[in-house]
């Protein structure tokens, strides 16, 4: 009869911590989840470099970078440059 009680204390520990763990989210706090979340979001949808239509290469420093819309992605600046692409002025 004694060890029944050991089985079920035990079983009951297990199923308190796995809850605990849950609810408590330790393994990632909601803070972290979400600027994992954030970060995956942008690497997905703005690429480092893009060269607008008319051929103006922006960077994520540029002014425009935002709003140009209509645009091949790059790498990196010198990419972008090399496909025939400029600087903004």
């Amino acid at each position: 009869m004694k060890s029944k009680w050991y089985v079920i204390a035990l079983v009951a520990l297990i199923v308190l911590l796995a809850v605990s763990w849950g609810y408590f989210g330790w393994h990632f706090s909601k803070e972290q989840k979400n600027e994992k979340e954030a970060v995956a979001k942008e690497l997905q949808t703005d690429p480092p470099v893009k060269k607008s239509s008319s051929g103006i290469c922006h960077d994520k420093n540029s002014k425009y970078y935002a709003a140009t819309k209509n645009f091949e992605a790059f790498d990196n600046i010198q990419l972008c440059l090399d496909s025939g692409g400029r600087l903004p002025y």
